[in-house]
């Protein structure tokens, strides 16, 4: 994990950005916007994301919350959706910038967030290479890793000696 740092100023607060990328700053921002059109009114955790490719073209999503809490949907795996369909062939994700704000007494502020588990199987499997930023720590700042420093012996078919389809009972193979 890397960092070195600059200031992010938003309305919803001040970030250290430290980052070995001097290009982070803007996307800390891009993500703070995508979080800003988050549908999130039962938690209040707004979460925007963006993916960067190789080619330079960018792919936000933030997360949509719904009453019946499992089928809300993260925004990282949203920013990803936005990937798989507009990407060209061959276009590779480079970098995947999360930004999370939650509702206090003084207005919205940026809170510590990494991608959980499912966003983590889901980057490092649409994103092998790629690295990963988001806030953490206290006082906040970005932290960026490679998506196998994320997900540490990942689930993966190929590495799987029985892995394959499974059976169930009554359905024809």
């Amino acid at each position: 994990m890397s960092t070195a740092g600059t200031d992010l100023e938003g309305s919803a607060g001040a970030v250290l950005v430290r980052s070995g990328r001097e290009d982070l700053g803007p996307l800390v921002a891009e993500a703070l916007a995508a979080a800003r059109q988050a549908y999130a009114p039962y938690s209040r955790f707004q979460v925007g994301a963006v993916v960067v490719t190789d080619a330079g073209r960018h792919f936000a999503g933030c997360n949509v919350e719904n009453v019946s809490y499992p089928l809300g949907t993260c925004a990282e795996r949203d920013a990803l959706a936005a990937y798989v369909l507009g990407r060209d062939t061959g276009e590779q994700i480079e970098t995947l910038t999360l930004v999370a704000i939650q509702d206090g007494p003084e207005g919205p502020k940026p809170v510590a967030c990494s991608p959980c588990g499912a966003c983590r199987q889901a980057i490092l499997e649409l994103g092998p290479g790629s690295e990963v930023s988001f806030l953490w720590g206290s006082p906040l700042t970005v932290v960026t890793a490679r998506a196998p420093e994320l997900l540490p012996k990942a689930f993966d078919f190929e590495a799987t000696p029985d892995a394959g389809p499974a059976s169930t009972p009554g359905m024809p193979e």
